[in-house]
């Protein structure tokens, strides 16, 4: 009835209200009328019995009749709310008003934005010249552009792609033998000062150039270097660069892009793992070069533990279990030298020590000394430095930890440090042909595993500098438009063309 009566209201707001007042009504006459009499009689016969429910109930209906009542005086106010949301959000102009809107629009701007433009450069227009020389000296997008005389041949770029002790740097060094003349660039000058060794023993003339060390030698037909000292005013037969997935390094990932850019040369052999083949290949495309891939695989077998050195991460004396021809792996000199005090002291067995900043000398008698089978010393502790391609007779290769630093942060192990360090062990040709890998500490083995069950994502990026040329001409156009007061403060001057440098694609 009550709803018959308000059909006419047209809001939502008055239904609820009407309904919950007639029921409201309807409560209080039920009530009213179902109360029982005062009689005396009543009350005598009824002494016996429990007194009646049925107000109790009227009580409890009344009670969920208010609580109704508060919810739909809620709904009420969130309809009305809606509603007020709903007219804001209601749009000023219709879709064929906004339509004649936007084309007038349109054609005011296609009038108003190229005078203002013309307005904005005339008022404007020496800082603009001066921005656009700045841009032009600071544009970084064309890096194979910079070495103009590597350009003038088509070089042969040939990839030797694999997984450590698979032989790809021994049949690139094979080839760099054969040349009239040659360069091997390295990663380490321990590397580098192997491969001088080992040209030398062939019969090779070979110079050495590291940043410690120069052996320059009468007649000298080939040289032997480090990544960063890589001459390029100078014409080679055959190039070989070794670790190419290093390109990518943080720190000295330029280092192989320039060597791999700017060499002059027939021939460059690059060497690593086949992660960086994609962008090795795009390189060779940007510089007009010929690409070729020479894929490899593991002689060997590399197994992973069941099990770590020790059981217990907190246990004093796990290196006591060490047994001939393992390598434990650590990431500080004073890591290394502690572990070596604990195998000594501990076990029978007598250590050897290599580390990047081993005198070259003291590397290679300890090298020696470790693959010699009639050595008393069996074991040898080293830093990542054995994962850049030494060779060495190695069996096992224990991990002390998973974690190093960057020279920054303590990081955790890339899954290419682990496969590059870990792949040491077992070599052909060797006492240990199959190699084992374990870690000291039963936490690290899973990340072990993951990391040597899973290939390594391809390369994206490969690392990039500026010649001393851009920084000249950067530091001249400053000078010149007087956009600087100080032009002779080398970080001031580095620090705003790195702000302003542009790159692109397969640089960072």
């Amino acid at each position: 009835t009550a709803l018959s009566q308000d059909k006419d209201k047209p809001k939502s707001t008055s239904m609820l209200q009407t309904v919950v007042g007639a029921v409201q009504s309807w409560f209080d006459s039920s009530s009213s009328s179902n109360s029982p009499p005062p009689s005396s009689a009543s009350s005598s016969n009824d002494s016996d019995q429990p007194i009646s429910k049925k107000p109790r109930k009227i009580r409890r209906l009344r009670r969920k009749l208010e609580t109704a009542k508060m919810l739909a005086e809620n709904t009420a106010q969130q309809i009305q709310d809606i509603q007020k949301e709903q007219d804001y959000l209601k749009p000023l102009l219709s879709e064929q008003e906004h339509q004649d809107a936007d084309r007038v629009i349109q054609s005011v701007l296609r009038l108003v934005c190229p005078e203002l433009a013309k307005h904005i450069l005339r008022r404007n227009h020496h800082t603009i010249e001066q921005y656009q020389t700045l841009d032009a000296k600071t544009d970084l997008t064309k890096p194979h552009e910079w070495y103009p005389h590597a350009r003038l041949d088509r070089r042969k770029i040939i990839f030797h792609g694999g997984p450590t002790n698979s032989g790809k740097t021994y049949q690139a060094l094979q080839r760099l033998k054969e040349a009239k003349n040659g360069l091997y660039l390295g990663p380490l000058r321990l590397l580098a000062a192997e491969v001088y060794e080992t040209l030398t023993t062939s019969g090779v003339y070979t110079n050495l150039f590291t940043g410690q060390e120069h052996r320059e030698i009468p007649f000298a037909t080939h040289s032997a270097a480090t990544v960063e000292m890589a001459p390029l005013n100078q014409d080679f037969d055959v190039v070989v660069i070794d670790e190419i997935q290093m390109i990518t390094d943080r720190f000295r990932g330029f280092a192989w892009t320039r060597a791999l850019m700017g060499l002059r040369c027939k021939e460059i052999h690059v060497c690593g793992g086949l992660e960086a083949r994609p962008l090795i290949e795009k390189i060779a495309q940007a510089c007009g070069d010929e690409f070729e891939l020479f894929p490899y695989k593991r002689f060997s077998q590399l197994k992973i533990a069941k099990e770590s050195l020790a059981t217990d991460p907190h246990a004093l004396g796990s290196y006591a279990n060490v047994q001939p021809g393992d390598c434990v792996v650590a990431f500080s000199r004073q890591d290394i030298f502690a572990i070596k005090r604990e195998i000594e002291s501990k076990t029978d067995y007598k250590c050897c020590v290599i580390y990047g900043s081993l005198p070259p000398e003291t590397r290679t008698e300890q090298a020696r000394r470790f693959n010699n089978p009639d050595s008393e010393y069996e074991i040898l502790v080293a830093s990542d430095a054995i994962g850049m391609g030494l060779n060495l007779n190695i069996r096992r290769v224990i991990f002390n930890s998973m974690f190093k630093s960057d020279g920054e942060n303590i990081i955790l192990l890339g899954h290419s440090n682990v496969k590059q360090i870990g792949g040491r062990a077992g070599r052909r040709n060797s006492p240990y042909p199959h190699g084992e890998v374990t870690c000291r500490d039963p936490r690290d083995m899973k990340h072990l595993r993951q990391c040597l069950s899973h290939d390594i994502a391809p390369i994206q990026k490969a690392g990039l500098l500026p010649t001393s040329a851009h920084i000249q001409a950067f530091s001249q156009a400053l000078q010149t438009h007087q956009l600087s007061d100080d032009y002779e403060n080398l970080g001031m001057i580095l620090n705003q063309f790195s702000d302003m440098a542009t790159l692109q694609g397969d640089f960072f």
